[in-house]
């Protein structure tokens, strides 16, 4: 196989590199540091910090809060807590809450949504999410859980290029990563079932607009690895197939429509290209993304093919054949020095390795 460059390699494969792409972990005061320093306190500076603390805290948070302090010795409660969401009850929330949004009563003044509930549609989101993720992905409550994760995940992609709430970057508001949270949709979705149905709907992420944080590569990377690893490529593949053959778009495009077509066709190209060298079946991603990329600039095609497909999924022989064979449509490509650095150390490896 050939060399995976190791930072996309842990992409690829380590699932929990995967969920903290473009998450920027907070330094937060260790319990034991915070222990060390209020141990030197007295009872005086020990209350008055208390009560700083609890008046700084969100009101959304205290009602846990209220009950430590009234029974510190009572470890059940917050747990009772978390057991008493129910997946019907959240379910009907949530559908209310999407169906709110996409008839734009978070945008727009109106009678149903008031214009307080308006500005605090993040706040909401955040508590979906937190309460789905307290579900067992492989219980079927669990499951419904992981669908309603991937119904809020459409919802928000649609929000970065449509406003439908009062941000237009619905994935930051919210602290999520898209990328991120489309890998925990399908990684949930498909620890337990693999139906073909399932499948079609992880496969579904590739149809969904891009915030201004995500590039298409980071999504066709990482959801192109994860069906890999749970062991569905090759109906993932197929599927795909059948969707481009479907929506192939036009050839010119005038509209926003068309042009949102185009995109999403284009990833979904890529996509395929990548399954097919994931499976190792090299000349038929090669072709198929040659022959049904939506871009009449044969030197730009070439540089993706290059740069972001071969280079991370194929053999090194592959790549070296196939930057010999199209030097001369590359050379003048901005990419040019950086194919050219990568086709040098791949001549190098085999020449080192022998092979």
């Amino acid at each position: 196989k050939g060399i995976l460059i190791p930072s996309l390699y842990h992409k690829l494969i380590v699932y929990d590199m995967i969920r903290t792409i473009n998450i920027k972990q907070e330094q937060n005061m260790k319990v034991a540091e915070l222990r060390n320093i209020i141990s030197n306190y007295d009872k005086k500076t020990t209350d008055k910090v208390l009560v700083e603390i609890y008046k700084a805290l969100p009101k959304s948070k205290k009602e846990d809060i209220d009950l430590l302090i009234l029974n510190p010795n009572d470890s059940t409660k917050k747990k009772s807590k978390i057991e008493k969401v129910d997946i019907t009850n959240l379910e009907s929330e949530i559908n209310y809450f999407i169906k709110c949004a996409n008839n734009d009563l978070y945008i727009a003044p109106n009678r149903i949504i008031s214009k307080s509930e308006r500005s605090k549609w993040r706040f909401k989101a955040m508590r979906f999410i937190k309460e789905l993720r307290l579900f067992d992905p492989k219980t079927e409550e669990g499951f419904t859980a992981s669908k309603l994760l991937k119904e809020l995940y459409d919802l928000f992609s649609k929000a970065s290029h449509y406003y439908i709430f009062s941000s237009d970057n619905p994935f930051g508001s919210i602290k999520e990563s898209q990328v991120s949270l489309a890998c925990e949709i399908v990684d949930r979705l498909l620890i337990n079932n693999k139906k073909d149905e399932t499948i079609q709907l992880c496969a579904s992420i590739f149809n969904q607009p891009l915030d201004a944080n995500t590039l298409s590569i980071e999504i066709v990377a990482n959801i192109c690895a994860l069906l890999y690893k749970h062991k569905v490529a090759d109906e993932a593949l197929h599927m795909l197939i059948e969707t481009c053959t479907r929506n192939k778009p036009n050839k010119g495009y005038s509209t926003s429509y068309e042009y949102d077509k185009r995109e999403k066709y284009g990833v979904n190209v890529m996509a395929i290209a990548w399954l097919y060298t994931l499976t190792e079946e090299y000349e038929k991603g090669i072709s198929f993304f040659k022959k049904n990329y939506p871009d009449k600039d044969e030197k730009y095609k070439e540089n993706i093919l290059l740069d972001q497909i071969l280079k991370y999924t194929a053999p090194e022989e592959i790549y070296i054949k196939e930057y010999e064979a199209n030097e001369k449509l590359i050379k003048n490509s901005h990419l040019f020095e950086e194919l050219t650095q990568t086709y040098n150390e791949f001549k190098k490896i085999i020449k080192d390795t022998g092979h």
